[in-house]
């Protein structure tokens, strides 16, 4: 019984290096892009969306969700 504990746990090894093989595999045959490409595209995306990110630019009060309603303190 011993035996057979060995055969199942390197049938077990062999498909875990089996399945390791075939992503690599996978990932070998996806396109890649430069970084200099990547990193170009990310930049320009960044500027082109500048004006609507809101932690860059102020918000309008009338847009603003968290801005205070009514008097503020009312125990005063």
């Amino acid at each position: 019984m011993y035996g057979q504990s060995s055969i199942t746990q390197r049938e077990n090894e062999y498909q875990n290096l089996r399945r390791q093989v075939d992503q690599l595999r996978r990932e070998n045959k996806l396109a890649r892009k430069k970084i200099s490409v990547c990193s170009e595209d990310l930049s320009r995306f960044c500027q082109e969306k500048r004006a609507d990110d809101a932690l860059l630019g102020k918000i309008p009060n009338a847009d603003n969700p968290y801005r205070e309603k009514g008097m503020g303190c009312s125990l005063l």
